[in-house]
């Protein structure tokens, strides 16, 4: 793993374990990393400055490979047991993170899903990235590249649930790439590449 100090694009942390956190980089890894091995670098700091830097034998695994870029990690918001990202292969997968309290090597958080999904925004538009419903385990959406514009609700097993915004009465017209939920209420908010806001109930 030599690039684990190049870009990062997301960090989440576990729901049921704040030790724990997921980060997405743009050398196309997603790396677990247990805060409890994060080692203070004081060789260079002042005494009134001490930087904590997180030394990658903090890692508890990375997930992916240099052959592709991540655009965000996510864990499932209710038991952490599933990790959702999204790359720029072309992919939406989700890893079974239900062993991780047990500080489980890489092998063991296999691909639980895997969707075939068309990432490609663009260069000037934020590229997707795939976020939970903040109260369950077992859907998420996405925008999407297909016409008519809409967003995509998938279930967890990969299953297209819904496209939202295709035949309502104010019809998406160009690519919602940012997408979030209420935390607690059921309302989806996605902005598009025009600068609109849709607010979905």
């Amino acid at each position: 793993m030599k690039c684990y100090h190049l870009s990062c694009r997301t960090v989440d942390i576990h729901p049921l374990y704040p030790q724990y956190l997921a980060t997405s980089s743009s050398c196309g890894y997603t790396s677990i990393w247990d805060l409890r091995k994060v080692k203070k670098d004081s060789k260079n700091s002042s005494d009134s400055e001490i930087k904590a830097i997180a030394n990658i034998d903090a890692a508890l695994c990375h997930l992916g490979d240099d052959k592709r870029r991540l655009f965000s990690a996510f864990f499932s918001p209710v038991t952490g047991n599933g990790l959702l990202t999204t790359s720029s292969d072309d992919y939406i997968r989700l890893y079974d993170t239900s062993k991780l309290a047990q500080a489980a090597s890489s092998s063991t958080y296999r691909v639980e899903t895997s969707i075939r999904h068309d990432n490609r925004t663009g260069r000037w538009i934020t590229p997707f990235r795939a976020v939970w419903h903040p109260q369950r385990d077992d859907a998420f959406v996405v925008g999407s590249m297909g016409q008519p514009r809409q967003v995509e609700v998938y279930g967890r097993h990969g299953r297209l649930l819904a496209a939202i915004g295709s035949n309502g009465p104010l019809p998406i017209n160009t690519i919602c790439s940012v997408n979030a939920f209420h935390p607690h209420r059921l309302v989806l908010a996605s902005a598009d590449s025009a600068g609109r806001v849709h607010v979905f109930l």
